[in-house]
């Protein structure tokens, strides 16, 4: 656990990679909230989480935070440890492909209006995917885990890191 906190505390002690690290977060978070129907901005700006929909909002929200660090750390490996974009790209691909289960899971309101153009065919999908949401998530929240843990494992086995205040010589 000391190796994650050392690489978060690395990856985040530069503010670019903090901003673009809230921005994700952020804009992901108001996207899936505001597509799952639980954020609106009309006619009054109204924030509604019940109690029925809680687990989706908490995956929402894992789904969203994990994504930005997650890519945070990617962008940080390509400019600062000068990774090659081809070994850091696990860190883009899993999160985009946690950002695409996301956002179609809960694309759920607006995709009864475009499936009826795919027929029988787009409404089983978009049924599919509005009965397995949670699963899908919780499958995106994996994906991401997996991925965090092996961007660390890249980071601190292709470095040493050591804590600032370090007054002992190492032999």
């Amino acid at each position: 656990m000391n190796k994650h906190i050392q690489v978060i505390r690395l990856v985040f002690s530069n503010v670019s990679f903090l901003v673009l690290s809230v921005i994700i977060f952020t804009s992901m978070f108001v996207l899936l909230l505001y597509a799952q129907g639980l954020l609106f901005f009309e006619p009054y700006f109204i924030f509604n989480v019940t109690e029925d929909v809680m687990p989706s909002f908490i995956s929402i929200l894992v789904v969203s935070l994990l994504t930005s660090i997650v890519t945070a750390i990617s962008v940080f490996q390509i400019r600062m440890i000068k990774t090659s974009s081809k070994k850091a790209s696990a860190g883009i691909v899993g999160s985009a492909l946690s950002a695409g289960s996301g956002i179609c899971t809960s694309c759920s309101t607006v995709s009864f209006s475009i499936a009826s153009s795919f027929g029988i065919a787009g409404a089983t999908a978009v049924s599919f995917l509005n009965d397995y949401e949670i699963p899908i998530r919780i499958a995106a929240i994996g994906i991401l885990g997996i991925t965090y843990f092996s961007m660390i494992n890249k980071i601190t086995s292709g470095c040493k890191i050591l804590p600032k205040n370090n007054d002992h010589t190492q032999s």
